[in-house]
């Protein structure tokens, strides 16, 4: 095999073989990411071996760069990062802590995200795992103690399905509103209103709010106010209720800048906003997420809208909504009649005797 695509990137690889030695593989990424850059540095490696000239110093292990891997992500990145590659790095020197990191080969890799499977890890958990893995491996050639970056296959993404999701029918969303009061109740409503995530939800500040519309600039994750997922701010239009509630809750005392508080007057951690949610015994706040996203689909709401407002960066995992859309049944109304399709459920459908409060 010679140049190839992995995904996105481009590779090399080849099986070379010296007169009166055994034949070794040689693999590589070319620093550009291209085809020709890949068959140029194969090509390169190739007569540089025959010629003799392809001899790196041997590799570490990933035990013996582990420290100094970290040390430079704890003095470059976030503390939040830094924390998560401790964390990702334990559970890979655990297993290939002994190997030199040009022998940490894709099978071992491979063999790895499977084990991890097995015990039930999530795939995404996983990919973070071999993410960091990767980094270790830009950083190593990087500080030149490696020639060529190992491959490291990813898990196949993995979106969820119907029923993998919960969330509430507009009746039980009434019924818990109505339970509940005060700050709790217009959390609630914000939360189902806007399909914020949690983290989001607890980073809100009254000046987010401008034109009716609630802008989303911060999510608050492992102990600190950081970027929403995705690094981009979005806007949400806001219901007349979310709005409300919004409105009133910016007019009760605070000593701290986040709209809504806990008890004793600080600001929410995740653990307190759990306790939270099984007060009024929902099992986690991103039910309400998703009962926003499965009402706007259920009000022929596009998909492109929802996933805007919901932040999602793909809009395949906003398709799981796409099964509550009437759209799709009324589309077919076509092959029936000799009439263009008119999206009718995009249309707001005001009963005689409405009052137009279409919110929900």
């Amino acid at each position: 095999m010679a140049a190839y695509r992995d995904g996105k990137q481009w590779r090399w690889r080849q099986m070379v073989t010296r007169s009166g030695e055994k034949p070794r593989r040689l693999s590589g990424t070319p620093e550009v990411n291209t085809k020709r850059a890949a068959l140029d540095a194969e090509r390169a490696a190739v007569e540089d071996y025959l010629a003799g000239r392809y001899a790196p110093a041997e590799a570490p292990t990933l035990a013996a760069v582990e420290a100094d891997y970290l040390a430079s992500v704890k003095l470059k990145r976030s503390k939040g990062l830094y924390t998560n590659r401790v964390n990702h790095l334990a559970h890979l020197v655990a297993v290939f802590g002994r190997m030199k990191l040009d022998r940490i080969e894709p099978k071992a890799i491979e063999r790895y995200s499977a084990e991890k499977l097995a015990l039930d890890y999530a795939p995404g958990t996983i990919n973070l795992h071999l993410t960091a893995l990767s980094n270790v491996f830009r950083w190593a050639r990087k500080n030149k103690l490696i020639r060529d970056l190992p491959e490291v296959p990813l898990l196949p993404r993995v979106h969820q399905s119907l029923a993998e999701i919960e969330f509430l029918e507009q009746p039980a969303l009434d019924a818990l509103i109505a339970k509940t009061e005060g700050q709790m109740r217009r959390m609630i409503t914000v939360a189902a209103h806007t399909g914020v995530r949690a983290g989001e939800l607890i980073s809100i500040q009254p000046g987010d709010v401008r034109n009716g519309r609630l802008v989303v600039t911060r999510n608050f994750y492992k102990g600190e106010d950081r970027p929403p997922k995705g690094k981009k701010a979005r806007t949400i239009p806001l219901s007349k209720k979310a709005a409300q509630a919004i409105e009133e809750q910016a007019q009760e005392p605070r000593e701290v800048p986040q709209l809504f508080f806990d008890r004793d007057g600080t600001r929410f951690t995740y653990d307190r906003l759990r306790h939270a949610s099984e007060r009024i015994g929902v099992s986690g706040w991103h039910v309400l997420r998703h009962t926003f996203g499965t009402l706007l689909s259920a009000r022929g709401v596009p998909l492109r809208a929802i996933q805007e407002w919901m932040g999602h960066a793909d809009i395949k995992t906003t398709m799981v909504y796409a099964h509550f859309s009437p759209v799709m049944e009324e589309a077919i109304s076509v092959l029936d009649t000799q009439l263009l399709w008119q999206p009718g459920a995009n249309v707001l459908d005001r009963q005689p005797g409405s009052e137009g409060d279409t919110d929900g």
